[in-house]
């Protein structure tokens, strides 16, 4: 009995040995795990204890850049926008501008159908011609001169009025201009008159006696002295004139005749001369002849009609109906007999024979496809091409 309650009290104290030892164990490791969170927390780079801020998995290093979402839609563009084109290079654009007065600062400056070097002249214009200024663009300016439009080069242009200087003013004019700046005077005030102080009586005076005569002694007569003979004088050399230099003549200049200017190249209309009639009848054939061409052909055309009924060589008749219906020349009556003008016929008929005139010069007379090509005839020379039809100037008696 006493064995067996020895032997049990060995086994407690075993076990009771063997959980102290285990607290012991247990109570170390927590204490190096704060040991090494407090040292941690000093560190500057965030890092616990000796580890490396790599070696701590962060939530934001695990998500993917598709998470993010910066993925770029795409914008769409709606079926009815209009995507503007750019201008060509080398195209001069013109700022169009109310009509601002100008003249020509040269003599003989071209007057152009375009703003180019190269395309047609319309004429030829002299120092002090007045210009209206209506678009400006590169070098060059967009001018109307009566009824015509065109292009001249900027530096050939000046914006204004052309005058001489005045004269200045003379020195007499200068002096009645000064005198007639000269303050009036002013009236001086009139004084008040002083009292006249009455004269005194002055007392009288008494008689002197007047004192006797005393004789004067006779003077003894003196002799006059004998006149001395003077020297004449010898005569003086008269010098001999000197012969003065005689002025050269001054040469007269001569006058300076200003330049006659140069008449126009085109033909003009007055009001009246043409009729009604006439311009419908214009219209007709343009629509007629030219009814797809802009502007400046159908002008062109109709120009041709104007410069055949006001040519002097007799090879056409003198109206606007008897140039159309020429023989073998534009077209018959019939052809005309139907046809409805368009609102563009009307206005650049009308453009020709009330308002402006011919846009091309008087002897071109002739025209046809430009596919035909540049020579024709032998009294025939090539003038320009204008939207799609040659011109030809008539020559040898035209």
């Amino acid at each position: 009995m006493r064995k067996f309650a020895a032997a049990i009290l060995v086994t407690c104290i075993f076990c009771l040995t063997i959980i102290g030892c285990s607290n012991e164990v247990e109570t170390i490791v927590i204490d190096d795990m704060a040991a090494n969170a407090t040292a941690g927390a000093n560190t500057e780079d965030g890092s616990y204890g000796q580890r490396s801020t790599s070696e701590y998995a962060k939530p934001t290093d695990i998500i993917s850049t598709e998470a993010a979402g910066n993925t770029v839609e795409p914008t769409l563009v709606p079926e009815n926008t209009v995507v503007p084109t750019e201008a060509p290079k080398n195209e001069i654009v013109f700022d169009e501008m109310d009509e601002v007065e100008g003249y020509v600062n040269k003599d003989g400056v071209n007057f152009r159908t375009e703003a180019d070097t190269s395309s047609t002249v319309l004429g030829i214009m002299m120092l002090g011609k007045s210009v209206a200024i209506i678009g400006k663009g590169g070098d060059w300016y967009k001018v109307k001169i009566g009824c015509l439009v065109g292009y001249m080069a900027k530096e050939f242009v000046s914006v204004g009025t052309y005058s001489t200087p005045a004269p200045t003013n003379t020195p007499h004019e200068k002096t009645a201009a000064a005198q007639t700046n000269t303050p009036k005077p002013t009236a001086k005030p009139t004084p008040r008159p002083t009292n006249t102080p009455k004269p005194t009586a002055k007392p009288t005076p008494k008689p002197t006696k007047t004192p006797k005569p005393t004789a004067k002694p006779t003077p003894k007569p003196t002799k006059t002295p004998k006149p001395t003979a003077k020297p004449t004088p010898k005569p003086t050399k008269t010098p001999k004139p000197t012969a003065k230099p005689t002025p050269k003549p001054t040469k007269t200049p001569k006058p300076t005749t200003a330049p006659t200017p140069t008449p126009s190249p085109f033909y003009t209309v007055a009001p009246g001369q043409f009729s009604d009639s006439d311009v419908l009848l214009l219209a007709k054939f343009l629509t007629y002849e030219a009814r797809y061409n802009n502007t400046a052909g159908q002008r062109a055309v109709g120009s041709v009609v104007l410069n055949r009924v006001l040519n002097e060589s007799g090879h056409f008749p003198d109206t606007v109906r008897g140039v159309l219906f020429q023989k073998n020349q534009f077209c018959s009556e019939a052809a005309l007999a139907n046809i409805t003008p368009t609102n563009a016929a009307k206005s650049n008929a009308r453009y020709i024979l009330q308002d402006c005139g011919a846009t091309i010069p008087k002897k071109v007379l002739f025209y046809r496809a430009a596919s035909l090509g540049t020579t024709w005839e032998s009294y025939m020379s090539y003038y320009d091409t204008i939207d799609g039809n040659s011109f030809f100037y008539g020559t040898n008696g035209f």
